[in-house]
């Protein structure tokens, strides 16, 4: 099998992802020559280093994202990764940024998400101009920068580059995705209660709070009061005695938001315990937190529970929490089903605004993605993967072992190549409406932005012509 020729390369892969793991790019937006800051830009330089040594050309597109290509041809097959990464956050055994391996796992900030599978792309790069490989189009490994925060950096790079003609993401769980989940962020900000001084949780809102922390006055009968509820609770508590009041340290566990569930959310709990000692004396906007988010990781607290067969349930995480000076804010992060749209949850929560002490600002909103799973490229990557990926849940996600991910790339090639015009009519006959003459590679054409309801992205994308398609993503808000 072609895709076992990946694992001659296993020392070089390791290697090269321990150096790139080394550079702790977190995503920071800034102005100057560095879009997302020097630590983004820094892992972009290694990635074009990495994938030179070995022959392949690159393009920097400065230095929002970076390209690695093989082959020649009017289209152009894209696998897409990116190099930033949460912050690191605590409860590390070693140093997130030394790659270390313990029991046939390696350890590392961004080993899984996203560097270890940017780095086999690569690899399969090299080893298809090793083998001596020629495409009928180019092959391309995008590597973008700020994916963590916003994929700004594909808004930029598709821009100035040439939109893929087909491609996936090896950027998920393992399987075959053919549909993502919506993510719809907002914050909530109010007035606190004199009782509590601070409260601070979270590092981003994408990622469930391993720790949250707070100041509150209380006497000696509410301290004994925290104490005797923190003993009780299922969370671990260190609470100190201050001055005038208690200094309170809650620890969870850490998860991704889109899982919450495998997660201990710190502040969640926290806010709990103080909820339950000091009532309405911690404020409209802490008991608000409480009551409407909770310990609930589906957002049925706040009425926003929903689910379907494609993708799943929504998932609802509480990722920040930063209260001091009488005023709290909390984020929230929302990863809603495919076949439902963004414009759905913000009616409820309008609905669950009732008091003008709060407000929502809103963060932003993506629309879902789908792709039918009679597209060509689906079934080419199904049959990459060993048998039972055939059985597995239809919302599986696309993160490909190595061994392969060098056929994936070949057997996709081949089959879009074979289905194309089959392909074409089939994603163009999703409309009832008269055909598409839209030609431009720049934007959709009015009708299908419409009908998307671009302005908001809470639309399904397959509602589009399939040239239309192609081409939404890379549009800037």
């Amino acid at each position: 099998m072609f895709g076992e020729k990946i694992l001659d390369y296993w020392d070089d892969i390791m290697k090269d992802l321990g150096d790139i793991i080394a550079i702790p790019s977190v995503a920071q937006p800034q102005d100057g020559p560095y879009p997302f800051g020097k630590d983004a830009a820094t892992a972009v330089d290694k990635a074009i280093e990495i994938a030179e040594r070995y022959g392949i050309k690159t393009k920097n597109s400065d230095y929002y994202a970076m390209h690695a290509e093989l082959g020649e041809g009017e289209e152009n097959a894209v696998v897409m990764a990116h190099l930033d990464v949460v912050p690191a956050g605590e409860g590390w055994d070693s140093d997130p940024y030394t790659m270390v391996i313990r029991d046939g796992k390696a350890f590392g900030r961004g080993v899984s998400d996203n560097k270890g599978p940017a780095i086999v792309a690569l690899h399969c790069l090299r080893a298809l101009k090793e083998a001596g490989v020629v495409g009928k189009r180019k092959l391309r490994v995008v590597l973008g920068s700020a994916e963590e925060i916003g994929m700004q950096d594909m808004g930029h790079y598709f821009s100035k580059e040439q939109m893929p003609t087909m491609g996936f993401t090896p950027d998920a769980c393992y399987g075959v995705c053919h549909c993502e989940k919506g993510l719809f962020r907002f914050a909530v900000t109010g007035k606190v209660g004199k009782k509590i001084v601070s409260f601070k949780a979270g590092t981003v809102v994408n990622a469930v709070p391993y720790k949250a922390e707070a100041d509150v006055l209380c006497d000696d009968d509410e301290f004994a009061k925290l104490v005797e509820a923190a003993n009780a609770a299922e969370v671990k508590f260190d609470i100190t005695r201050t001055e005038n009041g208690a200094h309170i340290v809650a620890t969870g566990k850490a998860a991704h938001a889109s899982t919450p569930e495998i997660g201990i959310n710190a502040a969640a709990h926290l806010a709990r315990l103080l909820v339950n000692v000091f009532g309405a004396d911690c404020g409209e906007f802490l008991t608000f937190m409480d009551e409407k988010v909770g310990l609930a990781y589906d957002g049925s607290n706040i009425g926003v529970k929903m689910s379907d067969e494609p993708s799943g349930a929504l998932t609802f995480n509480l990722g920040l929490v930063n209260i001091e000076n009488g005023e709290g804010r909390f984020d929230i992060d929302i990863r809603y089903p495919a076949t439902k749209s963004g414009a759905e949850i913000d009616k409820i929560l309008a609905r669950a605004q009732a008091s003008p002490t709060r407000s929502f600002p809103m963060s932003r909103r993506c629309t879902c993605r789908r792709t039918a799973r009679s597209s060509a490229c689906f079934p080419a990557l199904m049959r990459t993967s060993p048998a039972k990926s055939a059985t597995s849940s239809p919302w599986a996600a696309a993160r490909m072992p190595a061994r392969w991910a060098a056929q994936a790339l070949r057997s996709a090639h081949r089959s879009m190549k074979k289905n194309r015009t089959h392909t074409r009519q089939t994603s163009a006959s999703t409309w009832s409406s008269s055909s598409c003459t839209h030609k431009s590679a720049l934007r959709p054409c009015t009708a299908c932005l419409q009908r998307t309801d671009f302005e908001f992205r809470s639309a399904p994308l397959w509602n589009m012509h399939i040239s239309c398609r192609r081409t939404f993503l890379k549009i800037p808000k």
